[in-house]
């Protein structure tokens, strides 16, 4: 009997994991918030939080998951200070930031036993990180008592004492909970205190996090989530991409991850300008391609809007929609005009469905939960090919609802095309 490992993506070593790629091999991109083959080693999905700290996502137990491994972060927060408390007097030159060494000398005493000297932070430090403060005391009447304050107030995170004089370097290690202030507090009305050369620095914001779930409540219980990069797990490194924050669809909700019908993690499009864009390289033409798109909308209406657009451009270049949902049906588009082209799959509804699609030079088949809706055997030639994109045509027409999975092959897939539907509606619980 052999002992199991698991690597940082979460797949177990030693025993053989064959996902749908692993089947059906040849995809020229694949996006998935599930795991589509053993031999992929990459990431799932590069994430942003609320305060644009991102991370790479991998696979736990075959899948995304609050489990899930994080690495290769970026964008950590740079620690700052404002001086909010006219209390807190300067005799030198000004606190010039962050890891610098300030010159001057500043004095305060205690009016009062309370905390009555503070610095507020420009960006809170997370929890699980530690904080250190160094300062000189030049000198000091009676004790006072250095603390670090929780955002929305309450009793200290942490304390020091501090009694002597000399250089002082306090690290405060695991913060129990974020903190948004450092304070200076006296043991009695008589206390003063005069100190020189203050610096405060922090660990990132983010580094105390192993897992998405960790990651997602560490800066608070009501974390968003959002997409920059979904990665293509094909072999090919055609990433779905969105740099613009504003249009990065959503993982997460006020901490909590999206997830389909059937409780399988998802992410949201807003249906006004959540997209992601996708290499030229995906398709090298129009005239031979199979697709798959697992996905669900919450707008059923008469708006136009396009899941999957594989060429994007507008008026007479060919283009391949799957699907476009518009006057409340599910069409497949396929060719140069849309009132032309478009072939009606279903009407519409918010459940979650297979849409998928194969055409070549002459042909092209809709599909709607793996059941051919239309076969047309005379289109217009459609070679012509732009950069397509994932929940819009080119920043127009944006998905509104899940998109969980689409995977795209450049060839006609007709001799495996029912056993691929298969296999998607049975992870998904596809009727």
């Amino acid at each position: 009997m052999f002992l199991s490992l698991k690597n940082a993506l979460g797949k177990t070593l030693g025993s053989t994991f064959r996902g749908l790629l692993d089947s059906f091999s040849g995809a020229s991109a694949a996006y998935s918030l599930r795991l589509l083959s053993g031999a992929y080693s990459g990431h799932a999905l590069r994430v942003r939080r609320n305060d644009n700290v991102e991370v790479d996502v991998g696979f736990n137990g075959g899948s995304v998951s609050l489990s899930s491994p994080i690495t290769n972060v970026s964008g950590e927060p740079v620690y700052t200070v404002n001086y909010t408390d006219s209390s807190w007097q300067f005799t030198g030159s000004a606190f010039s930031g962050p890891n610098s060494a300030n010159t001057g000398a500043f004095d305060f005493g205690g009016n009062t036993s309370t905390l009555t000297c503070s610095l507020d932070f420009d960006t809170p430090v997370l929890a699980g990180n530690t904080l250190s403060v160094s300062f000189t005391v030049n000198s000091i009447t009676n004790s006072g008592v250095i603390s670090i304050l929780p955002a929305g107030g309450g009793s200290p995170i942490a304390q020091q004492t501090v009694d002597s004089t000399g250089s002082k370097t306090i690290a405060f290690s695991n913060l129990s909970a974020t903190a948004v202030e450092v304070a200076f507090g006296f043991t009695s009305t008589s206390s003063s205190i005069n100190v020189s050369s203050f610096q405060m620095s922090a660990t990132s914001g983010d580094t105390a996090a192993t897992t998405l779930g960790a990651f997602m409540t560490e800066l608070s219980s009501s974390t968003d989530l959002f997409v920059e990069t979904w990665y293509d797990q094909s072999g090919n490194s055609r990433d779905a991409v969105q740099t613009t924050t504003a249009e990065q669809p959503k993982l997460a909700s006020s901490g909590t991850l999206e997830t389909d019908a059937n409780g399988k993690i998802t992410m949201l499009f807003d249906g006004t300008d959540d997209d992601f864009d996708l290499p030229s390289t995906v398709m090298s033409s129009l005239d031979s391609v199979s697709a798959f798109n697992v996905c669900s909308t919450t707008e059923t209406g008469s708006s136009t809007r396009i899941g999957l657009g594989l060429s994007r451009s507008q008026g007479g270049a060919k283009r391949h929609y799957l699907p476009v949902k518009n006057s409340g049906q599910f069409f497949h588009s396929y060719d140069a005009q849309f009132a032309g082209s478009a072939q009606k799959l279903a009407d519409a509804d918010t459940n979650q469905h297979l849409f998928s699609s194969v055409a070549g030079s002459s042909t092209a088949k809709g599909f709607f939960d793996g059941t051919e809706k239309f076969s047309k055997t005379s289109v217009d030639t459609y070679a012509s090919n732009t950069a397509g994109g994932i929940g819009s045509t080119n920043g127009g027409s944006n998905w509104q609802g899940d998109i969980s999975e689409i995977i795209i092959y450049d060839s006609d897939q007709t001799s495996d095309f029912d056993a691929i539907n298969t296999q998607i509606k049975s992870y998904y619980g596809i009727s």
